[in-house]
This record gives C-alpha cells, sequence and structure tokens, in this order.
C-alpha cells in the first residue's frame, strides 16, 4: 500500500523576504513590513491579501487594547493639562490686572 505524500505550505515556502530597495518578485504582494528588520515580507498575489486580512484582524484584536495603566496614565495625563491650562488662565490674568487691562482693552485712569 503506497500513501501519497500530503503537500503543506511548511514544504512549499510561499513567503519571501525583500530588503530595502530590492524589487518584489513577480507574482508576489507585500502582505506586511518586519520592522524590526526593515524588510518586506511577501506572498504570492492572492495569499497575501489574507495573510495581511488575518494579521490586521490579530494586532487589532490583541495589540492595539489599552490596559488599565495605560487608561490610568491617560486620565493623569488629561488632568495634568487641565490643570496647567487653568493655572496659565489664571497667570493670564493676574498679569493682565497688573498690566493695567480689563477685558481686551486698556483701563482708563478715572475708572478704578
Amino acid at each position: 500500500m503506497k500513501f501519497k505524500r500530503v503537500i503543506s505550505l511548511k514544504a512549499i515556502k510561499l513567503q519571501k523576504s525583500t530588503n530595502p530597495g530590492e524589487c518584489i518578485p513577480w507574482g508576489y504582494g507585500i502582505a506586511y513590513w518586519d520592522y524590526c528588520t526593515f524588510h518586506a515580507i511577501a506572498y504570492p498575489v492572492p495569499i497575501n491579501l489574507l495573510v495581511r486580512w488575518s494579521r490586521n484582524l490579530w494586532q487589532a484584536l490583541t495589540l492595539h487594547r489599552p490596559s488599565k495603566i495605560d487608561e490610568e496614565l491617560q486620565k493623569a495625563y488629561q488632568k495634568g493639562r487641565r490643570d496647567e491650562a487653568q493655572d496659565n488662565e489664571k497667570l493670564q490674568s493676574r498679569l493682565a490686572r497688573a498690566a493695567g487691562y480689563v477685558g481686551n482693552f486698556p483701563r482708563i485712569d478715572g475708572d478704578n
């Protein structure tokens, strides 16, 4: 009894890596960029879209979810920005009063 050899994707090397400045092989399309090595990872044209979509979906579900620490840092940053804006408004009004301005107009000497 003979067994047929099953062709797997691991046996067929579909992924091609190109260095910066190299041309992509004919029939291949960029699936994603490997930012650690600065290589474009390419697959045959219909497969590259599936790889790209699955990779984008995986990243959206796992990598871009903010953690509780990130949320707390964001809240603290926003509170600091609000406090700074309020302090700047107080400082500007104090400086305007010291310079003799009320609103946007200079004071008239008789209207103290």
